[in-house]
Formats: structure tokens, C-alpha cells, sequence
């Protein structure tokens, strides 16, 4: 019982997977994908923030933005 408590709360605090779109700074230099549009890590994109799938995130060489963690 103890170690069905322990897992309950530690999946609270795993980091959610997105299943649907991400957002991307629409720049030739921008690395990472966000999984919400205000993201603090977007506010220094000088482009087009646009939406897109996150098999198209990944398949463009993206990773998650640190402050998404």
C-alpha cells in the first residue's frame, strides 16, 4: 500500500507530454518547442510564434525549452 501511495504522488510530479500541438519561434535559429504560447522562452522571439504538431517539432531537430521542465 505504501509503494502504491509513493508511485501516485511521484507521477504528480513527472512533466506532462504533450499529445498535440507546441509552439515554435518561426526564426532559421530557434532550437526549441514550447508547450504553452506565453512561455518565457518565446518573449525573445523577433518572428512569427506559430503552432505546430510535435512530430513536426521533433522531425525539425527541437527540444523542449528548459523553462517547460
Amino acid at each position: 500500500m505504501k509503494t502504491l501511495f509513493l508511485l501516485i504522488a511521484l507521477s504528480a510530479h513527472l512533466p506532462t507530454i504533450p499529445k498535440g500541438s507546441v509552439y515554435i519561434c518561426d526564426s532559421p535559429t530557434a532550437k526549441k518547442y514550447h508547450l504553452r504560447n506565453d512561455c518565457r522562452g518565446l518573449s525573445r522571439c523577433t518572428h512569427r510564434i506559430i503552432e505546430v504538431t510535435l512530430e513536426e517539432a521533433k522531425k525539425r531537430k527541437f527540444e523542449l525549452c528548459k523553462f517547460e521542465d
